[in-house]
Formats: C-alpha cells, structure tokens, sequence
C-alpha cells in the first residue's frame, strides 16, 4: 500500500511536472511570437513611413519589380508602333503573367503614368530618343502608353528619314533617332572611323528637339564582323582600336 501511495505521489509530481514544463514551453512559444510580431510590425511601420520620402530625393533606381494586378497599361497587339518581335500578345502567348510587374523604389513611390497629363504638359514639344535598340524600346513603349491614354486623338506617322510620331492634337512629336555610339561614324579612304569627339551629323538634328533622351553602351564591347567601324580616332590620333571603356568615357 505504501509502496502505491509513494508510486501515485510520484506519478502525480511528473505529471505536474510536465505541465508545468509545458505551460512553460507554451508561455515562452507565446512570448517569442509576440515579439516577433512586434519586430514585424515596426518593421513595417519604418519601411512605410521610409517610403514617404520626397521623390526629388529619392533614388528612384534602387529598388525591385513588384506585382501590380492593374498592369499592364497598354495592349501591345492594339500599339501602332511595335516590333514584330516584341509583340508577344499579337503572335499568341496566352499569358501576361511577365507584363504584371512594376519597378517599385525602395525608398519613394513613383507616380502612375498619365499619358494626357503628359502630353498636356508636353504640348508644343518635340522629345527625341537618340541611342541604340533600348532607346528604341523606350520610344516605343511611350508611343503605346500614350496611344492608350488618348485612343480617340488624331496620331499620325510622319514620312522622312527618322521614326516620328505626331499627336495632333497637343502638338507633340516623338521621335527615335538610331546612333548607336552617339558619335559619328564616317567613311574616309582608311576605312570607317569613329570619332570620340565629333557629333556633327546627329547634332544637327538633335538641334531641333526640346527633349532629348540618350542611351548607348552595349555596342561598344561589340567586336568582329558586327562592329560597325574600323579605326578610333581622338582628336588627331587615330588607332586601330583603344581600351572600350576608356573610349566610352571620352565619347
């Protein structure tokens, strides 16, 4: 009987014992969850209030590609001015998954576009983009957003040497003018020579612009058989070929 009683008293101390141990594990679970959240929440109190920065004074290139349901802002298969090759929606691609994305800085947020708070404030302009095939894209990508916004408005294409197009209605031209290197290439009895400081030939164009957008980069690490020049030349020196990125700078 003893031995029972002394068996049951032991019995009911681990019991005890193990709730206790587990309320305690129980408790510690609880307070480790509350902290977290806590940490979460201030977390994301100081990411959104550190979004409240004036967009003047924030690097609006630091940042990531964030969902957006409401994209995207134009159907391609509907732009007057896209390449065949970029048109994915036009030629079949059953998804748009890939067009659901938005850049997102990590410290500000960007407007939404506006196409006819654009155009309105462009009225009278001609805004020119001058590069190589990314400059293109962005012409045409404006071309699309801004015949989405104003469908109904009087678009035309221009005919002549440079892609433009014109919306009548606020007076707005764009334009894209292909220079790859930005530079000049000339033909001279040595061969093609590119010339670091020499814009002679765009330059008369870009002239009649009143805004100008300039990209290029890519082609110049291009070499072989699709390099479009033979010889470099700086000032009165012209050589066969120089360092890329040091010519790049100089351009």
């Amino acid at each position: 009987m003893h031995n029972f009683f002394s068996s049951t008293v032991l019995f009911s101390e681990i019991s005890t014992r193990k709730h206790n141990n587990n309320t305690m594990h129980l408790h510690l679970i609880v307070v480790i969850l509350v902290i977290f959240s806590w940490f979460s929440l201030n977390e994301a109190k100081n990411h959104l209030e550190h979004k409240k920065q004036p967009l003047n004074q924030c690097n609006i290139f630091k940042g990531h590609w964030a969902w957006d349901d409401s994209y995207p802002m134009y159907d391609s298969s509907k732009c007057p001015e896209i390449r065949h090759e970029f048109d994915c929606l036009k030629f079949g691609r059953p998804d748009e998954y890939y067009l659901k994305f938005r850049w997102q800085p990590d410290d500000c947020d960007i407007p939404r576009f506006d196409g006819v708070d654009f155009l309105t404030r462009m009225r009278g302009k001609k805004i020119m983009f001058v590069g190589d095939s990314l400059s293109l894209n962005n012409y045409q990508s404006l071309i699309c957003l801004l015949h989405a916004a104003v469908p109904s408005s009087n678009i035309i294409q221009a005919t002549g040497g440079v892609q433009t197009w014109i919306f009548l209605d606020y007076n707005v031209s764009i334009t894209m003018y292909s220079a790859l290197y930005l530079v000049d290439i000339d033909k001279e009895q040595i061969g093609r020579v590119m010339k670091l400081d020499s814009v002679n030939r765009g330059g008369n164009v870009w002239k009649e612009a009143d805004v100008l957008v300039f990209n290029t980069w890519l082609w110049w690490y291009t070499r072989g058989p699709k390099q479009p020049w033979d010889y470099i030349q700086e000032g009165n020196i012209i050589q066969k070929d120089m360092d890329r990125m040091v010519a790049f700078e100089r351009h």
